[in-house]
This record gives structure tokens, C-alpha cells and sequence, in this order.
């Protein structure tokens, strides 16, 4: 929780009780090594943001090749 603090810190800061109303609408999620956090026809209802690690985003093209198309890493 402080990491993201101070991340979004970095743009405005916020008192602890400010903080921690807009941290209330945040929930964690760990997703293990070679799992999907959203795959295709999935409705994506939220936005994410890496606290620890990278993730993928990728494609598997007309010639069934896994394409990369952007990495997420943690700040």
C-alpha cells in the first residue's frame, strides 16, 4: 500500500484520510507466474496497476505466433 502511495504521490499529495478513502475503492490481486489476468472475449470492468513483478500483454497472430504488444512493470 505505501508503494502505490507514494507513486501516486508523485502527482498530488493526499492526507491519511484521503489516502485511504480513495485506497478503499482498490482491491489487491495476485496473479502467479504463467497465468492469465484477462484473456480474449473477457469484459474488463477495472484498471490495474503492478505493485511487484511485469506483465504481459500479447496476441497470437493469423500464424498462431504469441506477439507482444505492451509490458507492464512496476513502477
Amino acid at each position: 500500500m505505501e508503494e502505490f502511495r507514494q507513486h501516486i504521490e508523485k502527482l498530488s499529495p493526499f492526507t491519511d484520510e484521503k489516502f485511504n478513502y480513495i485506497f478503499s475503492f482498490f482491491k489487491s490481486k495476485i496473479i502467479k507466474k504463467h497465468r492469465f489476468l484477462i484473456q480474449e472475449g473477457d469484459a474488463v470492468h477495472f484498471e490495474y496497476w503492478v505493485m511487484k513483478g511485469c506483465l504481459k500483454a500479447s496476441v497470437i497472430s493469423d500464424d498462431e505466433k504469441d506477439r507482444i504488444i505492451r509490458f507492464a512493470m512496476e513502477d
